[in-house]
């Protein structure tokens, strides 16, 4: 077996993600060969170049197969509202690998619901963010100062 050879590699893993791990380093930087092995299993993105693990396709067709991929996704992307919504969807649990800021906004989040449940916790963080930016968009209010009516 060439594990150097792309037609090689992407016929084995078109049937075992995993095999990604025997790849040589050029073909574990390949798009191709790794958005095949991720989609086969999410697991391959541990085996992906770390330009492909920063990468956010290429971590979203990962992170969809299985939540707990997003262990193997840089810390920029662990970092990313965007991407970690895609794992607490899947998996409430998922939370566990993300970046130390999302930990501690959800389990405000959740504090300030009273509940465990991290995605509807993570759901309440990125509303509440969501607002915010909404706020700063808007043109600030007018503040009037309220007088005290006259008495005769």
């Amino acid at each position: 077996m060439d594990w150097d050879n792309f037609d090689q590699i992407k016929a084995r893993v078109q049937i075992c993600g995993t095999e990604l791990r025997y790849a040589s380093p050029r073909l574990q930087d390949s798009d191709e060969i790794v958005a095949i092995a991720v989609q086969k299993s999410g697991w391959a993105l541990r085996f992906a170049s770390p330009r492909l693990q920063d990468d956010e396709k290429m971590a979203s067709l990962a992170i969809n197969n299985w939540a707990f991929s997003l262990k193997y996704a840089s810390p920029r992307l662990k970092d990313s509202d965007e991407i970690v919504a895609i794992a607490l969807r899947q998996d409430g649990d998922a939370l566990r690998f993300a970046s130390p800021r999302i930990k501690r906004a959800v389990t405000r989040a959740c504090k300030s619901l009273k509940t465990d449940d991290k995605v509807q916790g993570f759901a309440y963080y990125l509303a509440q963010k969501q607002a915010k930016e909404l706020r700063a968009l808007l043109p600030a209010k007018k503040t009037t100062t309220k007088t005290a009516p006259r008495r005769l």
